[in-house]
Formats: C-alpha cells, sequence, structure tokens
C-alpha cells in the first residue's frame, strides 16, 4: 500500500496552540509528531511506499532521514492540500497504484498495531471502498484509505470526515468506520494536548512524549491546567 503525508509548513504549524506554546515549541512538538508518524509508517510491513507533499525543506530533510519518496507543490504545479493530494494520486494512477493511503502528520499516538488494524479491515473487502479513521470528535479525517483513489474527490477542511463519507456514498463506494482512540487523537487545540497528556501521563519512549518531557513543557501544561474545570474551559474555544 502506498501512502501520502501531506505537511504543512513547519514554520506556520500548530498555531492554535500560540496561547499555550510559543513558535519555536509549536514547531518541535509537530517535528516530533511527524517523526512518530513517519516512523511507524517506514517499518509497517504492509506499506510499500511512503511519500510526504511538502515543499518545506523540512520535508526534504525528513524524506532523506527515512529515505521516503518527496512531492512538492511546485512538482505538482498545484496549490491547497486537496489539490496536491488529488494530483498525487493522479501519478500513482498512472503507475497503476490505485489503493491509497492519506494520513495526517499529528497523530502522536499511532502504533503498528492501529495502523495494522485499519489496513485488515480495507484488505478484508472488495470492490470500490473508503476505509476511514475520524478524529474523537467525528469532524476531521484522520486516516483514510480509498480505492480506487483516482475516482474520489478528497475533501479535506471542515467537517471533512461527513464530506467524504458522502462522496463515497455518491460513488457508490462501501464505507467502512475505524473509529481508533490512537488513531482519533490529533493535537490542533489546546484541549487535545491536554487529552494527549491524560492519555499518557507523560510516560512512553515516543518522540512527541520525549520532546514535551525534555522542554519541561508536560509538567508545566499538567500542573498549570490540567484539570477539570481549565479542561472544560477549553473545550469551549475549539471550532469544529
Amino acid at each position: 500500500m502506498h501512502v501520502l503525508l501531506p505537511l504543512k509548513k513547519v514554520s506556520d504549524a500548530k498555531e492554535r496552540l500560540s496561547i499555550l506554546l510559543d513558535k519555536t515549541h509549536r514547531q518541535g512538538l509537530f517535528r516530533a509528531m511527524t517523526d512518530d508518524v513517519i516512523s511507524v509508517l517506514t517499518k509497517h510491513p504492509g506499506i510499500s511506499r511512503v511519500a510526504i507533499i511538502s515543499d518545506d525543506p523540512v520535508a526534504a530533510q525528513l524524506a532523506e532521514d527515512y529515505q521516503t519518496e518527496l512531492l512538492t507543490e511546485n512538482e505538482l504545479k498545484v496549490g491547497g492540500l486537496n489539490a496536491v493530494i488529488q494530483a498525487a494520486v493522479s501519478r500513482l494512477a498512472l503507475r497503476q497504484i490505485d489503493d491509497v493511503m492519506v494520513i495526517h502528520a499529528d497523530l502522536p499516538l499511532i502504533n503498528a498495531a492501529n495502523l495494522s488494524q485499519l489496513i485488515s479491515l480495507h484488505n478484508n473487502s472488495d470492490g470500490p471502498r473508503l476505509t476511514i479513521a475520524p478524529d474523537r470528535h467525528n469532524n476531521g479525517s484522520n486516516c483514510l484509505i480509498c480505492n480506487p483513489a483516482s475516482t474520489f474527490t478528497f475533501k479535506y477542511g471542515k467537517d471533512s470526515f461527513r464530506k467524504h463519507c458522502a462522496q463515497a456514498d455518491s460513488l457508490r463506494f462501501g464505507i467502512q468506520v475505524l473509529e481508533n482512540p490512537d488513531i482519533a487523537c490529533d493535537i490542533d487545540y489546546p484541549h487535545d494536548l491536554v487529552h494527549f497528556l491524560d492519555r499518557t501521563k507523560g510516560r512512553g519512549s515516543t518522540h512527541t512524549v520525549k520532546y514535551l518531557n525534555k522542554n519541561g513543557i508536560t509538567h508545566t501544561f499538567i500542573n498549570s491546567i490540567c484539570n477539570q474545570s481549565t479542561m472544560q474551559g477549553l473545550q469551549h474555544e475549539r471550532v469544529s
């Protein structure tokens, strides 16, 4: 299976966490989460190739470090998330590759076991199909597998989970949904970071946990805002 991993500019990463983290720490957190995701992808036996999609110089370094393919927006001659994914899928179709996974880079709890669960769910069905793992609010599309991807129109953005399912339904694709708490854990907003720290308690050997601990973010965050009243307040900040 081929995987597409679109990356935003690292300098612009995780701006919605700016009330908690400065720019350096936001960039560091994003890089740590990306390392976690790429590490799992490149080691998984069910994945044959990973392509990072980005113009950012950090993406070029990641592609070199992890021996992945690199596709740039300049090379694809398009801009914007949906357009670059569509263009990358079209390129894969020219190589007779139509079973494609698209995954986001901010999934710090993803591991080989739950990735295998998603791939198995997809592979155990036949015919045109969409297999999708939403975020924990059932708004975003954290990871999806589509076949044939070349006939699918990607609709990332607000409420993408519903839109992707509706698109699959209009194409008469089979739709399989995996609600996995690890894949569902992305970090966009302050309360997402609260949720992640609540899940991990600052323990673990992932790049993300190590980064947060090394920079004192885990200790500071838990002591200052990881209490029930603050969590409830942060919940209201989220814009779906």
